[in-house]
């Protein structure tokens, strides 16, 4: 149970946005084909590429910092 709280915790201190087009993919995706599915996947990332926490992220990791997500969305 400790563990499962612990992985809870993680994918908490994921960005909000990134979590809801993770699930939003999976739900939509299911029954699609791949040319769908990747059309699909461009749609999402169109979506979030725009929000701070997208191009934060990659930045903190050059700088060799801790990414601390904004949450906004």
């Amino acid at each position: 149970m400790e563990t499962c709280r612990k992985l809870a915790e993680q994918i908490c201190e994921y960005p909000q946005s990134s979590l809801r087009t993770d699930k939003e993919a999976c739900i939509r995706g299911l029954g699609l084909t791949l040319e769908e599915g990747l059309r699909l996947e461009n749609t999402l990332w169109s979506t979030n590429l725009g929000l701070p926490d997208t191009l934060n992220g990659p930045l903190a990791f050059s700088e060799r910092r801790k990414f601390v997500p904004t949450q906004e969305t």
